[in-house]
């Protein structure tokens, strides 16, 4: 029964969404208890874990040697529109470039980059980091939403052995991600330095008197939810080191903040005025400063600086930041 439940889903379980893999997940998980759900309470839990452990034994020599050809790279004979057949090269190097990813998901702080070589030696991907362990949900070891293309450092000097799931981190992948958590600056106290801060200053991107913040963001009135993604941020934040790594990128912060302070509301008016061939909108210009979702998928620190400077920055542009510039 749960072999026929694999070869069922087997396509959804190799290119499935992220909810589609939760389901399929949690509907697995419901085959096995249904297997013994006419014995006794008392012997269940412990025949459920030694039929997981007999079946995923299986399970991870069919799913984890697929994994290894794939990483490794394999030859297919494919047929093209007018019949004939040729070999196609297929494996992870592939399919990162297809992909198209160039910035680590996990910390948005790395650039995954793809060089490749006739040899072993002179070459480099993203690691292929499995989200859900491929030792402990083998039939996810080949899904493309498990296989996250990572920075070494998230992959390898963070999580390590670490083990990461649904009910605890998020996964990159998962639909509305950005929303669910924004970058802030909290300005320093008063402090034992030898200067006392300066607000203003660091509040202008002049000076560093500031702490980078990673905060839930909950667009929704439902308590349970906002649990889920306090619980699920806080995972991540702590698993990668992400207030650390972002930390050690003030100064990125300082120049975007300047710049954002070049192209200010009056002067974004100035040069659409004097240069209309050049600047359409208005937009145009702040996108030198902001990205979109999409674009932060692709540019190093991107949801810090867009956090930064949209909610703290170009929202008050009329009142408090135009009156300190």
């Amino acid at each position: 029964m749960i072999f026929l439940f694999i070869i069922k889903n087997l396509e959804s379980i190799v290119i499935g969404s992220i909810a589609v893999l939760k389901k399929i997940n949690s509907d697995l998980y419901k085959q096995y208890k249904n297997l013994f759900k006419n014995e006794n309470d008392q012997y269940k839990d412990e025949s459920l874990k030694l039929l997981s452990k007999l079946l995923n034994k299986e399970l991870r020599v069919l799913f984890i040697s697929t994994y290894n050809s794939f990483s490794s790279g394999v030859s297919l004979v494919v047929q093209e529109n007018g019949g004939s057949k040729k070999k196609v090269k297929w494996g992870a190097y592939e399919y990162v470039k297809l992909l198209g990813s160039t910035v680590c998901p996990y910390c948005n702080a790395q650039f995954t980059i793809v060089i490749e070589n006739n040899g072993e030696l002179g070459k480099t991907r993203p690691d292929l980091d499995h989200f859900l362990s491929k030792t402990l949900y083998p039939i996810f070891a080949v899904s493309l939403y498990n296989l996250v293309p990572s920075c070494k450092i998230c992959n390898l000097s963070f999580k390590g052995n670490q083990n990461t799931s649904f009910e605890n981190h998020f996964n990159p992948y998962e639909q509305r991600i950005n929303e669910y958590f924004r970058f802030s600056r909290e300005f320093k106290p008063g402090r034992k330095a030898k200067h006392t801060p300066d607000y203003v200053q660091a509040i202008l991107g002049e000076s560093e008197d500031f702490e980078l913040k990673i905060r839930p963001s909950f667009n929704e009135n439902d308590k349970k939810k906002e649990e889920v993604i306090r619980k699920k941020v806080k995972g991540n934040i702590e698993l990668f080191r992400l207030n650390e790594v972002y930390n050690f990128h003030k100064t990125h912060i300082q120049k975007m903040v300047l710049n954002a302070r070049v192209y200010d509301n009056v002067y974004r008016k100035q040069l659409i005025c004097s240069f209309p061939e050049i600047f359409k909108s208005e937009e145009e210009l702040l996108s030198l400063v902001q990205y979109t979702s999409e674009e932060m998928k692709y540019t190093i620190l991107g949801k810090m600086t867009t956090d930064i400077i949209k909610f703290e920055l170009l929202l008050n542009s009329k009142d408090t930041f135009m009156k300190l510039v």
